[in-house]
């Protein structure tokens, strides 16, 4: 018992020391306790919701640092903690006597007086009546009580815990166990045509409604880089693409700290083998993408060259400018060699109409939707154009002309976008493969902030869009990855606050700071701030 006691004791210190958590091989090597020893330790931490098991990482749950603060300074945790004396605590937070604890606790009446004394000696629970034990009079000591009934009472002892923040729990039993919550993972892969054989079930509890965003995270963190279960999870992706909320399934990622495995899926779909990444061979993802009726070809990014513009150019009969962006722009940079398509903006129809037509004399189909064609082709990389703006979101500007630099292939002039609106376009659209690649432009390229900055300004008025919003969510993504600070991260952080409270008052009628931190997760501080703007501004 002594030795359990020592780990509760041991773990905790460590992981109060290392807020940002520490995976299970660093764990051991901080407190010495060895790794098999340690994960049950852990798990029993994990079902009565103090620690939370967030991606790879363990960390002491948000909802129970500052009340173990508070219990340490009273009380002695080695108790308070271990399974041998918890189950007492809980029955305890009503008066019960020997007989009540024993109908409920699978102990002998001798072991139960027992540590009855042991905690009475630690001041931890007292005598209410003659017959009758309780807790001590301590508001924390009953939230602590409270808390773990709650969290422990709902996951069978048998569960393994695959996720776990704060009362959110993804764990898996073995089939034909009963438990409460919601199947997950790979046990919700056949209502989307997929067929899972697997001897565990997947839960998550608190049980509600479960999107395919969550239903994706929930399966990653499953798969536990198994490399067959990593391609199914891939499959599932394909197939439902554009179902897919992508910002959501992002900052979920971000939440559950299954970020960078997400990136490497997203890799993996589009065709390229993340370096160390565990993954089945692309071949074979395709042979399994096939059985579900997946075409994995459409997914995979292609060789581009500036070849395939010289024979736009020479398709051509009058001048013609463009405006390339994207990975396409990023290749004829040098910063990479494969895109999966080609992003060209045009000012006008008539020019939208004759690239069209050149790029069908090349063995291109053509798919129009107002004012963007899609063009595909089976062995080179899908061009998409559009006319003026892409989808009302960033339109060509002036000044993203002028930073351009200027190419001529023939009657065809390409303006190359500079990596400042590159990184600009990339921001606003966000998918996974876009943060990967402003990282790379950060690390080749040269991004002036200050300009971009002004251009989100400017493409807001056009769009009549909060583009600064999406464009904070992918700064702090790529923040956190780098360990860096954007230089304009302060300030669109500040411009992105007062556009919610702006929304939050005149959109959903809120009027008091604490009614709009319900819906928004920016500080008191920077509502307050912005919310005084707004009000002297009307």
């Amino acid at each position: 018992m002594v030795k359990i006691l020592n780990n509760i004791q041991k773990v905790l210190k460590v992981l109060q020391e290392f807020t940002i958590g520490l995976r299970l091989k660093h764990l051991s090597e901080k407190t010495n306790i060895p790794v098999a020893t340690l994960y049950r330790t852990l798990k029993w931490l994990i079902q009565i919701g103090i620690v939370d098991l967030v991606g790879n990482r363990y960390k002491l749950s948000p909802l129970t640092t500052s009340l173990l603060n508070a219990l340490s300074n009273r009380f002695d945790l080695n108790y308070l903690l271990s399974p041998k004396y918890l189950n007492i605590l809980v029955e305890l937070r009503e008066p019960k006597t020997v007989y009540d604890l024993l109908q409920v606790l699978d102990i002998s009446e001798k072991t139960l007086k027992k540590r009855l004394s042991e905690l009475m000696a630690k001041n931890i629970i007292q005598r209410h009546s003659a017959e009758k034990y309780c807790l001590v009079n301590d508001s924390a000591l009953l939230v602590l009580a409270n808390l773990v009934d709650s969290v422990r009472a709902k996951i069978p002892p048998r569960a393994r815990i695959i996720l776990s923040k704060g009362e959110e729990k993804v764990f898996s039993l073995p089939k034909g166990d009963t438990t409460i919550g919601i199947k997950t993972a790979f046990s919700r892969f056949s209502e989307f045509g997929i067929q899972v054989e697997s001897p565990y079930e997947y839960y998550y509890y608190p049980e509600r409604e479960l999107s395919i965003e969550d239903i994706i995270i929930h399966s990653i963190a499953a798969a536990e880089n198994d490399p067959y279960k990593l391609a199914l999870v891939a499959v599932l992706i394909m197939k439902n693409y554009e179902a897919i909320d992508h910002d959501k399934l992002k900052q979920l990622a971000v939440k559950y700290g299954v970020y960078d495995e997400l990136i490497k899926l997203d890799l993996y779909i589009h065709g390229e083998e993340p370096a160390e990444a565990d993954l089945l061979p692309i071949s074979e993802l395709g042979e399994i993408a096939k059985k579900y009726g997946v075409n994995h070809e459409k997914f995979l990014v292609k060789t581009f060259s500036e070849q395939m513009l010289w024979e736009i150019g020479k398709n051509i009969d009058k001048r013609v400018r463009i405006f390339i962006f994207g990975g396409a722009a990023m290749a004829l940079k040098g910063y990479k060699e494969r895109t999966k398509d080609v992003d060209i903006l045009v000012p006008e129809r008539d020019s939208l109409e004759i690239l069209v037509a050149a790029a069908e004399k090349l063995g291109y189909r053509s798919y129009r939707n107002q004012d963007v064609a899609i063009l595909e082709h089976s062995s080179r990389p899908r061009i998409d154009i559009y006319c003026k703006h892409i989808l009302n979101k960033v339109y060509l500007t002036d000044t993203m002309i002028t930073r351009a630099k200027s190419i001529e292939y023939g009657n065809l002039e390409v303006l190359v976008a500079d990596d400042t609106d590159i990184a600009l376009t990339k921001s606003v659209a966000g998918r996974m493969r876009d943060v990967n690649d402003i990282i790379l432009l950060i690390r080749q390229g040269k991004v002036r902030w200050r300009e971009m900055l002004d251009e989100i300004l400017e493409q807001e008025k056009l769009s009549k869009k909060h583009l600064c919003i999406r464009v904070l969510n992918v700064i702090e993504l790529i923040q956190d990855k780098l360990r860096i600070e954007i230089p304009i991260y302060r300030k669109l952080y500040r411009i992105a606050a007062e556009h919610m409270v702006e929304y939050a008052y005149k959109e959903l009628g809120l009027r008091t700071v604490k009614e709009i931190q319900r819906y928004f997760g920016f500080p008191e501080q920077a509502i307050r701030r912005a919310l005084k703007k707004l009000t002297q501004g009307s």
